[in-house]
């Protein structure tokens, strides 16, 4: 039996001898203070020891593991750290370790001046900008695509030269750290064509207050109705960013002066149209007669009312066909 569990824990010892410490992480961690490590460890080993150089944060500056896993630590700050890893034995002595200094760092500071573009028209305007980034004697930058001035990559100002749509970006590396940022924005250039207002709609039956517009403009982006009927309040006027027909119910009888304006994309253009809509009563015809028997060849008075014209029908036997009478 002495003899068995000397064989024994020869074998483990011996197994101890051949472990290997190691494992592997990303180096810069850049803006966050979280790093994750990954055990690598070879041989057959009891448990593992980590050791992150916090001391700040007390307890959790040190972790054990029963297996090899993936280790992650929350650091106090940034800054450089010497993480070990130390391989156990059963008597939780180290018999291998491995030590990898990691560096967390902030992400770099970018911005771009200007910070924002206007608009401009297509095959009308070629645009010179001169781009500020943020200027930091550690930084390196990258501009994709290349400006029209490209000194060195050491530059943070440059020149760009647009003729249509372009996405620009820029990207620092901190040369102390290796972390690096990205910053990108579009310079939009628009269909400037100038644009023309117009309009048809059907001419209102009698008594009918509702009329429904169709928008025919060519080459607007958006468009703004006006129905010259104030009395209808908020409804007297309506904004749209499409060409779908608009309805308005007019408040009352009478004539009313419809206009569309129509915009370019960026508002530097517009066009206007106006039309007139006449909105009537719808006609109330009454003859005061009642129904009578009349012996042939004799006549009667008949005597109607109304507003606007009057006709009779039919035509035969009436002195005439016009008239309230």
């Amino acid at each position: 039996m002495k003899k068995l569990l000397s064989t024994a824990l020869s074998l483990l010892l011996l197994n101890a001898v051949y472990a290997a410490a190691n494992f592997t992480y990303t180096n810069p961690v850049c803006g966050t203070l979280t790093a994750s490590f990954t055990n690598t460890s070879s041989g057959t080993n009891t448990a593992y020891g980590w050791d992150f150089g916090d001391p700040v944060t007390g307890s959790n500056n040190y972790a054990f593991n029963a297996t090899k896993t993936t280790q992650s630590h929350t650091f106090s700050s940034y800054g450089t750290y010497n993480v070990k890893l130390y391989i156990l034995n059963i008597s939780s002595q180290a018999v291998d370790s491995i030590e990898h200094t990691i560096v967390l760092a902030p992400t770099p500071v970018l911005f771009v001046l200007p910070n924002s573009f206007q608009d401009y028209c297509q095959n009308k305007d070629t645009i010179n900008i001169f781009i500020t980034a943020a200027n930091d004697p550690a930084y390196k930058y990258s501009w994709t695509p290349i400006p029209k001035s490209y000194v060195s990559s050491n530059h943070n100002s440059v020149e760009y030269r647009f003729t249509n749509t372009t996405t620009f970006t820029v990207t620092v590396t901190d040369t102390t750290t290796g972390c690096t940022n990205s910053l990108s924005r579009t310079i939009v250039f628009n269909n400037c064509t100038a644009p023309t207002s117009q309009f048809t709609f059907p001419i209102p039956q009698c008594g009918v207050f509702n009329v429904s517009f169709r928008n025919t403009s060519l080459a607007a982006h958006h468009y703004k109705w006006y129905f010259g009927d104030p009395n209808s309040g908020i409804n007297d006027s309506l904004s749209k960013n499409d060409t779908s027909s608009v309805n308005h119910s007019f408040s009352d009888t009478g004539t009313f002066n419809v206009s569309l304006v129509v915009f370019d994309s960026l508002e530097s253009k517009k066009d206007s149209s106006v039309k007139q809509v006449r909105i009537f009563k719808q006609s109330l015809a009454r003859i005061y007669n009642n129904d009578t028997t009349q012996c042939i060849g004799t006549s009667t008075t008949l005597t109607g009312t109304g507003f606007g014209t009057a006709s009779w029908s039919p035509a035969l036997g009436l002195s005439t066909t016009a008239g309230y009478t």
